[in-house]
């Protein structure tokens, strides 16, 4: 009987008839709109005890008892319905001071300026259907009545499910007198087994017209301060934002076959947050919940940006619902625990671990440990790889600089690490360290040289070649610790060189750097096809691009074809060591790639970096597998170089295959 009395539109919820049939069926009361235990927390924000509070179409609702029960005792509810009111009398007999009688509110009786209070829960939905102009008409003489009974300083409160139509209506007569301050509260609560976005839209009644406009503001759950609002349109966007969410939250109420995104925006409308669900759907109910926040620049990573690779992260964090947060490079974030306290107010709503009171379960906000706060340097764009950001970021408490091209899925190209300077206050680039992990792990290629640079980092003479500049930061490091090195810089953007070069203390002018603008397969097969003396002993290939077809972020898949390939050995001397930088989720495509290169080159090792993204391939150009004596190396380093310390930390990782 309940599903069939409720209402199958928004045409039948304003019909007063409907109403009629309902209360004949539902004779116990009913809180469409929720009851005070939802609604309390706002209304006593405009309610004193010694208020005289007038109800407005009261139906059988149990609000003017309930309030009564929390100490306000000066009530008047009336409504058209005699049978409602009976039954209201009947019922509240031992409410002495709760008055109950028949009437309109167009027409309510009472004195001018005689209420603190009108309270409207619901009234105005049933009055005003779209398109009536009757009801519009009936509705403005309610409005009216509203404003003749209202005291100084006096509030009309509706309780509304905030159609349009209804929004416009109460703006349109209320802000126009510049009389009356307009708030709107979003309400969280539920009703009838099902999740309803409800409103309270409060006018304060100001003593005398103003000569300016009145403001108008939103309260959103879970925030202390309201925003302003200029006009009904930002009124009415900041309010069917909420109600989106409010649809979103019920769409999650179970578990989820597939994953759910929703972006959530910021008072002024710009993107703040985007947050994917993903569930176990095999577990009903969750039992465990947890909030993942993606770091600014990791978001284009496998593991955040495709659903396969969220779904792997759920798992890996063990969770039977994960809810993924991604942020915007556009917004400015102070700190973890900001984007914590606002992301709050709607993740806990997501939260299906409740307690037997049905409270949702306190649950963990986690990462990588490396949320930063960010401060633009520069921004451009490049003709071939598009709009561009340099960004001083703060990660783990360290200070950063890096190179993102914001087109390519928000790919981090390059990252450096501060020093400070003898000038107290200023920072400057660090060639000291790598900031990137997989540099690190490239740096085990000097390993397999005969005249290894790790036991004798200022004697031995060195040709390196970097393909894929970035911000020129493992290029300038091998500069600066290798004494006796030339290192060729290979870049097919020039925007990208004179962004390190400005930005990143690029040392693009020192005699031992050779910058090559050019297509880096070109440079692999000029080197190939020359003498001798233009080969390099090692080859770092650290090329990135947007995820491909293939599965493949780094390289791009041309640098694995055969003819690629061939060119790398060939532009290696006798004995050089080729290390490449190999971005890939998918193992089919990585042992792919392993057999490649593994067809070309006798010796073969592959690294995978902690952070777990990143392979790198190590090989040796020789017709039969390099020996390598870990023990003996190891043995020989130069431990005074904490890079090469780190690299001694990394050797053991450093399995033939």
């Amino acid at each position: 009987q309940m599903a069939v009395s409720l209402p199958k539109s928004s045409v039948e919820f304003s019909d007063p008839n409907y109403w009629k049939k309902f209360f004949s069926i539902h004779r116990s009361p009913f809180e469409w709109y929720g009851d005070y235990a939802s609604l309390g927390y706002v209304l006593e924000k405009y309610l004193k005890p010694a208020d005289d509070i007038l109800q407005i179409g009261c139906g059988n609702s149990r609000l003017a008892s309930e309030l009564y029960d929390v100490g306000y005792r000066r009530i008047l509810s009336i409504d058209t319905n005699a049978a409602v009111i009976n039954e209201q009398t009947a019922r509240n007999r031992e409410r002495a001071s709760l008055k109950f009688q028949v009437k309109s509110a167009t027409e309510t009786g009472l004195d001018e300026e005689s209420q603190n209070v009108v309270l409207d829960k619901g009234t105005l939905d049933a009055l005003l259907p779209p398109g009536d102009e009757g009801a519009v008409q009936l509705v403005k003489s309610m409005f009216d009545e509203v404003t003749r009974v209202l005291a100084s300083a006096g509030r009309y409160i509706i309780v509304t499910l905030a159609q349009e139509h209804i929004v416009r209506a109460w703006i349109g007569h209320f802000l126009p007198t510049n009389q009356f301050i307009l708030r709107i509260h979003k309400i969280d609560t539920s009703a009838s087994g099902f999740p309803m976005p409800v409103f309270v839209l409060v006018a304060t009644k100001m003593k005398m017209r103003m000569p300016m406009a009145m403001p108008m503001e939103f309260c959103r759950p879970g925030q202390d301060k309201p925003v302003r609002l200029s006009d009904a349109e930002g009124v009415l966007e900041s309010i069917n934002s909420e109600q989106y969410l409010s649809r979103f939250v019920h769409h999650c109420a179970k578990p989820l076959s597939a994953e759910a995104s929703i972006v959530l925006s910021s008072a002024d409308g710009n993107p703040r947050y985007k947050l994917y669900v993903v569930d176990d759907p095999a577990v009903d109910p969750p039992k465990t919940y947890s909030v993942f926040i993606v770091p600014i620049g990791r978001d284009g990573d496998w593991l955040f940006a495709t659903e396969k690779g969220r779904r792997s992260l759920r798992l890996q964090c063990q969770m039977d619902r994960l809810a993924i947060v991604t942020l915007y490079r556009e917004s400015v974030y102070e700190s973890l625990e900001e984007i914590k306290d606002e992301l709050t107010a709607f993740t806990i709503r997501l939260n299906p671990v409740k307690d037997a009171k049905g409270v949702p379960k306190p649950y963990n906000f986690c990462s990588l440990g490396e949320h930063d706060v960010k401060k633009t340097v520069a921004t451009g764009e490049s003709e071939m790889n598009g709009r561009w950001s340099v960004e001083d970021v703060v990660i783990r408490e360290k200070e950063y600089r890096r190179l993102v091209f914001l087109s390519s899925q928000n790919l981090v190209q390059s990252e450096a690490a501060f020093r400070e300077t003898k000038k107290k206050g200023k920072k400057a680039i660090s060639f000291d360290t790598l900031a990137c992990e997989h540099h690190e792990v490239m740096l085990l290629s000097f390993a397999l040289l005969e005249d290894c640079p790790l036991v004798r980092p200022d004697t031995v003479p060195l040709r390196v070649a970097v393909l894929g500049l970035g911000g020129g930061l493992l290029a300038g490091f091998l500069l600066k610790n290798l004494a006796k090195a030339r290192v060729t810089g290979v870049e097919l953007d020039p925007a990208v060189v004179k962004i390190a070069t400005d930005h990143f203390s690029f040392p693009s002018s020192d005699p031992r750097m050779d910058v090559r603008v050019m297509d880096a397969l070109d440079y692999l097969k000029e080197i190939a096809e020359g003498d001798e003396s233009s080969k390099q002993d090692v080859i770092m290939v650290d090329l990135a691009s947007s995820m491909s077809a293939e599965g493949l972020s780094c390289p791009p898949p041309v640098f694995l074809e055969e003819t690629a390939l061939k060119a790398m050995r060939g532009a290696l001397a006798e004995g050089g060591i080729l290390a490449l930088n190999l971005v890939t989720r998918d193992e089919d495509v990585s042992k792919a790639a392993k057999e490649k290169v593994g067809r070309h080159f006798a010796t073969l090792a592959v690294v995978s970096s902690e952070e777990d993204v990143n392979e790198v391939l190590i090989a040796a150009r020789s017709e039969a597998k390099t020996p390598f004596d870990s023990a003996k190396l190891m043995a020989s380093l130069d431990r005074s170089r904490p890079w090469i310390t780190r690299c001694a930390e990394n050797i053991d990782k450093l399995a033939l295959v």
